[in-house]
């Protein structure tokens, strides 16, 4: 009983220090830019056309913040090219880690609520358009995500580090 509380306490110690560098990394992230185009608001996003959300169903969260499961078989074609980022090398960064890892983002909730006023169903969507790149939101949670994942995180550890950042 005693290795299992001992293994138990190291868990939630390891929980929570990836939890406060989660925080600290996504402070320290989301004060580098590249440039003051970058410091755009939730407010000036544009919302997907119709086309960009055809066909993706109804939304499949019910409370906000409810992370969707990923779908097999949803890749890079959800991702816009990075290249007309070019002159914004972060969002370009950014544009290109959601081409190399699409699974990740498919399988997390944005907080920028795109999902009630877009039907998007996961982060991967937001970047199936310029949506992501006009979102500091939508950039900084990617980010997050794929620096963890990077780390050797696990979905379920990001979700709470996300939830964590931007549940409020």
């Amino acid at each position: 009983m005693t290795k299992i509380r001992s293994r138990l306490r190291g868990g939630l110690l390891f929980a929570g220090a990836v939890a406060l560098g989660v925080i600290a990394f996504a402070v320290y992230a989301g004060r580098l830019t590249d440039s003051p185009e970058q410091t755009w608001s939730v407010a000036t996003t544009t919302n997907a056309s119709p086309a960009t959300s055809a066909g993706m169903g109804a939304s499949p969260h019910g409370a906000r913040g409810h992370h969707p499961a990923p779908r097999r078989g949803v890749g890079v074609e959800k991702v816009v090219d990075s290249e007309p980022y070019g002159r914004y090398p972060r969002i370009a960064s950014i544009y290109r880690a959601a081409a190399e890892d699409p699974q990740l983002l498919d399988g997390l909730y944005c907080y920028c609520n795109c999902a009630e006023h877009a039907g998007h169903y996961s982060l991967l969507e937001c970047f199936s358009s310029d949506h992501a790149a006009m979102c500091d939101v939508c950039l900084n949670e990617a980010e997050t995500a794929f620096e963890m994942s990077r780390h050797g995180t696990d979905l379920e550890v990001i979700r709470t580090g996300i939830d964590g950042l931007y549940g409020g």
